[in-house]
C-alpha cells in the first residue's frame, strides 16, 4: 500500500546551498524498513540538545536531528552528542542519528594528534568522561561562536536534512523543543493498516497533532488525560495562544478536548489551511512527498514555516487532526510583549509576497489561501 523504500543509514558529505552537510555523521544502532515505524526528525544546535531527553524516552523509535554547528560550535556539538549516547539514556544509541549542517564561511579549526592532521569526518569519538556533566550546562548563547559571528541559524536547511534522512515513510517533522504524547507510534501505525484509504499513494493528506504549552513550574504532560485537566485548572493553553493565536489555533478545540481518552488513534476533524487557518502552522505526520521547508528563509527572518503550509494550501491539502497525539511545548509560556517584540523579523529579499507570488505561479491559485 505505501509503496515505500528502503534507505541506509549511510554517511555522506554534501554541499547543500552554502552549507556541507554531514549525513548520518552519528548513526543509531538500529535500522528501520520504511513500514516499521515513523520518525520524528527535528533541528537545533547544542545548546537546544538537552531537549532531546525527553523526547527519546516519549518517541521511543527512531530520529533524526539535525545540528547546525558553525565554526568552532562543531566540536561542542560533538562533545554533546558523546555525552548524550555514553552518559544517559540508551535509547540515544539506539533510535538517534545525528546530522551536522557546517557554513562554508565558518569551518571549525583544524585539529591535530601527535602533528597529524584529522580530517573533520573522522574527528568524532565517540566516548565522553560523565563524571564532568553535560558539556551544553553552563554555556551562555553569547559565548558560541555563532553568536559572537552572528551567524544566521538555516532552520529550513536543517529541516531539510532532518526530515530527507529518515529511513521510514512515515515522519513527523517537529522542533526541539516539542515533546511528543506517549505511544504515538504503536497507535498512528495501526491506523495506517484500519483506515487505509486515507495513505493512497495519490492523497494530499497530513495528520496534524494539536500542540500546547504550559506554565514554566509545570510538567509537560505525557498523555491526554493529563492535559486536559492541566488545561481545565488553567496551567496549560493551546500553544501561542497569547502570542500569535492564530498560527497554531486548533480546529474544534472544545470538542477535542472532550473526546473520550483511548490509547487507539483516530482522526478527529479535517480542515484545510485556507480562510479562517489561513495562518495556521501546524506540525504534522507526513512523508517526503510534501512540499520542502524554503531554504530562503533563516530562523532569524521569521515565519519560517508558513511558507511550506501556504504551498500545501495552494496544492489542496487535506489536515487531518488526530484525536489522542498531542505535541507540548518545553515549559513556559509565550506572551506578547509591545516593549520587546519579536525580533526574528529580519529582512530578507525573500518575503512574503515574492514567495507566494512564486508559489501561484508555479502551483496555481486556491481562493482564501
Amino acid at each position: 500500500m505505501l509503496q515505500c523504500y528502503d534507505k541506509p543509514l549511510k554517511f555522506s558529505i554534501q554541499e547543500k546551498r552554502n552549507y556541507w552537510v554531514f549525513y548520518n555523521f552519528v548513526r543509531a544502532e538500529t535500522t528501520h524498513k520504511c513500514h516499521e515505524s515513523v520518525t520524528y526528525s527535528v533541528v537545533g544546535d547544542f545548546l537546544h540538545i538537552d531537549n532531546l531527553i525527553p523526547i527519546v524516552q516519549r518517541w521511543n523509535g527512531p530520529m533524526s536531528v539535525a545540528l547546525h554547528a558553525a565554526g568552532d560550535d562543531f566540536y561542542h556539538t560533538l562533545d554533546a552528542i558523546a555525552y548524550l549516547r555514553n552518559c544517559d539514556s540508551l535509547l540515544f544509541k539506539k533510535f538517534v542519528t545525528f546530522h551536522i549542517v557546517m557554513d562554508f564561511d565558518h569551518f571549525p579549526k583544524r585539529k591535530f594528534i601527535s602533528g597529524k592532521h584529522i580530517p573533520l569526518s573522522q574527528v568524532y569519538k565517540d566516548e565522553f568522561d560523565c563524571s564532568k556533566g553535560p558539556p551544553y550546562v553552563g554555556v551562555q548563547r553569547k559565548d558560541t561562536y555563532k553568536s559572537k559571528q552572528n551567524v544566521k541559524f538555516p532552520i529550513n536547511v536543517l529541516r531539510n536534512v532532518a526530515r530527507q534522512s529518515a529511513q521510514t515513510h512515515f515522519v513527523l517533522a517537529a522542533d526541539m523543543e516539542l515533546y511528543p504524547s506517549e505511544n504515538v507510534i504503536k497507535s498512528f501505525l495501526n491506523m495506517v493498516v484500519e483506515q487505509d484509504k486515507l495513505f493512497t499513494t495519490d492523497a494530499r493528506n497530513v495528520f496534524v497533532l494539536p500542540i500546547f504549552e504550559v506554565e514554566a513550574n509545570q510538567k509537560a504532560p505525557i498523555d491526554k488525560k493529563t492535559l486536559v485537566q492541566m488545561y481545565n485548572n488553567k496551567t496549560a493553553i493551546s500553544f501561542h495562544y497569547k502570542f500569535c493565536s492564530k498560527c497554531h489555533m486548533i480546529p474544534k478545540l472544545s470538542e477535542w478536548l472532550e473526546l473520550p481518552v483511548s490509547k487507539n488513534l483516530n482522526v478527529f476533524t479535517s480542515s484545510k489551511r485556507k480562510d479562517k487557518f489561513h495562518l495556521w502552522e501546524p506540525f504534522y505526520i507526513g512523508t517526503n512527498d510534501e512540499p520542502f521547508f524554503e531554504e530562503r528563509i533563516n530562523w532569524e527572518n521569521g515565519r519560517d514555516k508558513m511558507s511550506q503550509n501556504f504551498q500545501q494550501c495552494l496544492l489542496d491539502y487535506n489536515y487531518y487532526v488526530l484525536d489522542n497525539a498531542f505535541l507540548v511545548h518545553k515549559p513556559g509560556i509565550k506572551v506578547f510583549d509591545q516593549n520587546h517584540p519579536d525580533t526574528r523579523n529580519e529582512r530578507t529579499p525573500y518575503d512574503k509576497n515574492r514567495l507566494q507570488k512564486e508559489y501561484k505561479q508555479l502551483l496555481g491559485e486556491i481562493r482564501g489561501c
